[in-house]
């Protein structure tokens, strides 16, 4: 399977290559076909990152969400679907959107064929779209679920002088960072985050908590855990949850009949995953009859 992608990756870089020949320089020809061979990122391309941030701004009219509304992203099964398509809209007049160029680009993402899709985005570049924020947001996914950490990282240091949706951007480096088991640098851009006065949402804690939690940091977790309620983004029930099945998982019971308490007071809502956590909690505490009430009075409220 992996052998049939690489030549079907080939094709396409074929393909973009003979229509961009006259004004890409031989060398970084070379340079895409081998890259497309041994599954390494193109030296230009990663050159290419460092000019991200000074594009041409393109304006997406209505008409023209209009008139390229109709294409079926969704029924693209293949790099050659997907090719097919993209040169489709590179003819188009007028040109698709970016929004148009950044569906496709999602979508052969989520097919794992990546050095395709950045071929595809930089040949949209090439003909003056500027990449939007959910192109950024899609690529940098993209680059963490190939495990391109080293790029994605490139990519985040040139978008994060850049206030619009920077925490966004961090929020999709610290998740990424944390599945990888990168925590020292997704702490750190973590705390670069707070002093530089950006705003944290509650999705940014919940990938550090659970990758503190995942590499049995229980103190750095409840740590960040209480610092939550020092901001403005409070714990919700995924949070909550997340810290519930680390203290079960360290035999912290008490500490967990206390979070649970915790819980009932804020009207924070369990979810099904919780109510496993404390039924396995009951099961570590059966004469706890003040246990046994708080699960009694969570559990009417559960979020299913």
């Amino acid at each position: 399977m992996d052998s049939k992608r690489s030549v079907i990756a080939f094709s396409f870089f074929n393909k973009i290559v003979r229509r961009r020949r006259r004004s890409v320089p031989s060398s970084d020809l070379i340079s895409v076909k081998k890259a497309a061979e041994t599954g390494t990122s193109p030296s230009f391309f990663l050159s290419s990152l460092r000019s991200l941030h000074t594009l041409p701004e393109v304006v997406s009219s209505p008409h023209r969400n209009h008139v390229h509304s109709g294409y079926d992203f969704n029924s693209v099964r293949d790099l050659d679907q997907a090719h097919e398509l993209f040169d489709q809209m590179l003819r188009a007049r007028p040109l698709p959107s970016v929004v148009q160029f950044t569906k496709l680009l999602s979508r052969t993402v989520k097919m794992k064929h990546y050095r395709a899709a950045v071929c595809m985005f930089r040949e949209m570049r090439i003909r003056a779209h500027a990449p939007s924020f959910h192109t950024y947001c899609v690529l940098l996914t993209g680059f963490f679920d190939n495990g391109h950490i080293e790029e994605a990282m490139s990519l985040y240091s040139k978008l994060g002088s850049n206030g619009n949706g920077s925490h966004v951007f961090g929020s999709i480096i610290i998740d990424g960072l944390c599945k990888t088991g990168q925590l020292n640098i997704a702490r750190g851009v973590l705390s670069n985050l707070i002093f530089k006065g950006q705003h944290i949402n509650v999705y940014t804690y919940n990938a550090m908590i659970n990758g503190l939690c995942q590499e049995g940091k229980t103190d750095a977790a409840l740590d960040l855990f209480r610092k939550m309620g020092e901001t403005d983004c409070l714990p919700d029930t995924v949070t909550y949850t997340i810290i519930l099945q680390e203290l079960v998982r360290v035999h912290k019971y008490h500490d967990a009949n206390l979070l649970l308490d915790e819980m009932a007071g804020r009207g924070v809502y369990p979810n099904g995953r919780t109510l496993t956590l404390m039924n396995d909690l009951l099961a570590h505490r059966p004469g706890d009859s003040r246990l046994l009430k708080l699960v009694q009075k969570i559990a009417t409220n559960v979020v299913m």
